[in-house]
This record gives C-alpha cells, structure tokens and sequence, in this order.
C-alpha cells in the first residue's frame, strides 16, 4: 500500500474523525466531519462535490470524490459518516484502550471504514492501475436511518459503475458478509380524542390502547431464523396520565429474506388497518419511512465474490463470506445490477453500542485486501 498508510497515521486520522460527533441529526458536527475528510483527498487531485438535500440546501446529505471517470472500467466506493450516537450521548471520544485496540463512537461503524476506503485509494492512484479504474467514492451522512435522502444519489453512482466496494464493518467473527435481507422502517400511527381522565373519561378516545390492542391482534411472530425479524422499537404517546391520549405511534423495523415477502407483509397490514378503521372510533395510518431491497448473490456478483475468495488466500487470511440479516447501503448499490461487496471495513466489536471497539491492526489488513481485489479484478 502506499506509504501514508502506516498504522500511527491511520490511527490519528481515526481518532479526529470519531472526536467530531456525527450522530445523524447533528448537522454541525456532519458539515465538521466532512470539511474534514476533505483536506485527507487534497493529494489525490480528484474532483470533490458537496450534495445537498432537495427540500433543504442547508442540509448536507453526501460528499463525493471521483477521478478517471471516462476509463473502461469504474467502481463506485461508499460508505457513511454519521452514526447513531447524538450530541447529548456520553459515548463522544476515541480511546486507545490497548496497543491493538481503542473504542469510540463510530469506530468502527463507520469511520474505520472511511480510513480503509482512503488507503485503498492512495494506493490505487500510486499504483499501476491509477489510470486504470475510474473510481467515485461517495460517503453519506444518513444511513444510520435508512438513507433517505442520500440513496437517490447511491442510485445515480451506481450507474455505469462495474462493481461497487462499501466499507462497512466486517462481522465480528472478521468473515464478510454475501446476502443481505430486505427491510423496512415503519411508523404506526394512532389518531384518538383527549378527554379529561375523570370527568369525561367516556368523551375520551385512547390512542395508545387502540395501537396496543391492534398490534396484539395482528399475532405477529416476531422472528423466524433466516426468514424474517420484526422488531417493535419504540412506542410513543400521551402527555400526562390524567388525559385520555389523543395520540401515539410505534416505530417498527421489519426484515424480509425476499422483497416480495416485505411486499406482502406491508400490504397485509395496510389491509388490516383499512378492517380497524371502519369498525374503531380510534383511527391508524402507516407510513412507510424507508425501505431497502435485498441483496442476493447475482450472477455478475458471484464473478466479484470469487476474487474475493482468490483475493483473501493471496492475503493470507483465515476469514470467509457468510449471510447477514444486517443491511446498509450495499442494498442499494445491487439493486441497481451492480456487483457489490460490503463489508470491507474493519473488524470489531459493540457496533451500536457504547461498547464499540476495534481491532486496529484489521484496518491495514482490510486495506491490502480490498487492494488485492481491485488488483485481481483488473487483470482477471
């Protein structure tokens, strides 16, 4: 690899991007981080884009890098910045806990990720290949809550684009993942009538009881291994226990093995919320927040999965690809045909947690594994 990727420099670029909070909604932090990651790609002499949201030209929902874009063959990179942990999260700052770990807040959920995406491409651009592969590397600041602004701009990349590489971190176990399931986030909504508790109890319409008791009556079977999970999130309502709540809803995630399987299960409850509302005074809505696509192993997928077998025996390594329930934006990359692998980042633990840890030196291995791909791929 090339030479600005030793560990010492890789560590430090990792810690200032952890110390700079990105939880999703912290668009400061976001504009921060991203002003940042901009000084790293100076030397690459590439051309750098700021994307802004549609409905909001303050908000900044990706920054892009590319170059070599009228090469042969392109590959689209991606991978996001910000993370779950908000502003007011005591989990804020990088920890060099051993030599060969440290723990932070998007440690490795992304931001390794972002630091072996940069490796990858310093070596590229000093390399044999630099004229070779024309490469877009687009890092998004919303995927943590399902990409809904920035996987219309994944969508544009992919095209014209022959394989994809997205820097999520690898399993725990450091095997990287082949299929993907498709999900969904759903929020449930309940319109009632407020009332006085005591006085005018019977006046009052509940909205959390009407939601509770359809979803009760809705007898879900939660989880079903390698088929299905449907997780309940958060239940929201009310104001106070002396009025009769007027409103409520519950966010729920839902993951599918198949996409026709998502399909018939948000029109089975859309068909059942239609029989509640015209026999309750209480009324429900459903509104579908984002969904993502399966990932299935395609046949062009199953040609980048193999030099990736080829790729991981070059470099030595005793890990394999195995299926996940987890999704990101790989889904969304291979639902526009193209060939992705996407967990290329590096190996951890805690993911989500206050806990999350990384593996330091997994950073140089996924480095010159993600580089011995490319290389494969250019002179298959």
């Amino acid at each position: 690899m090339h030479n600005a990727a030793d560990l010492n420099s890789n560590i430090l670029i990792l810690q200032t991007l952890v110390d700079i909070n990105t939880g999703t909604y912290n668009y400061k932090g976001i504009t921060k981080c991203a002003d940042y990651i901009k000084t790293l790609f100076k030397n690459l002499n590439c051309i750098v884009t700021d994307h802004f949201c549609s409905k909001d030209s303050s908000k900044l929902i990706a920054i892009s890098f590319s170059k070599h874009s009228t090469t042969k063959q392109n590959c689209l990179f991606s991978i996001h910045m910000d993370t779950v942990f908000d502003e007011t999260s005591s989990f804020k700052t990088f920890n060099h806990i051993t030599k060969t770990t440290a723990s932070g807040p998007g440690v490795i959920d992304a931001k390794g990720g972002i630091v072996v995406a940069l490796n990858v491409l310093n070596w590229l651009e000093s390399s044999e290949f630099s004229k070779k592969l024309g490469w877009t590397f687009i890092i998004s600041t919303d995927e943590e809550i399902g990409s809904p602004d920035s996987k219309a701009l994944l969508k544009k990349f992919s095209q014209n684009k022959d394989f994809g590489l997205v820097f999520e971190p690898a399993l725990e176990n450091g095997n990287i993942v082949s299929t993907r399931p498709s999900s969904a986030n759903l929020r449930l909504i309940s319109h009632g009538k407020s009332a006085h508790s005591g006085r005018h109890f019977s006046k009052g319409i509940n909205a959390i009881t009407a939601l509770t008791s359809f979803i009760e009556s809705l007898k879900l079977t939660y989880y079903k291994k390698n088929d299905h999970i449907i997780n309940i999130g958060t239940i929201t309502g009310g104001t106070r226990e002396n009025i009769v709540p007027d409103y409520a809803y519950t966010d729920l995630n839902i993951r599918f093995n198949d996409d026709s399987k998502l399909t018939d299960f948000c029109n089975n409850l859309q068909t059942q919320i239609t029989h509640f509302n015209s026999t309750n005074k209480a009324q429900l809505d459903l509104n579908i927040q984002s969904i993502r696509p399966s990932k299935p192993i395609s046949k062009k997928a199953s040609i980048l999965y193999d030099l990736l077998e080829q790729a991981i025996s070059n470099c030595d390594l005793n890990i394999k690809t195995e299926p996940s329930f987890g999704v990101c934006d790989g889904n969304f990359i291979a639902a526009e045909n193209i060939p992705v692998i996407d967990t290329l980042g590096p190996v951890g633990t805690g993911m989500h947690t206050e806990n999350e840890t990384i593996n330091l030196s997994s950073i140089q291995e996924r480095s010159r594994l993600t580089c011995e791909l490319i290389k494969l791929y250019l002179t298959q």
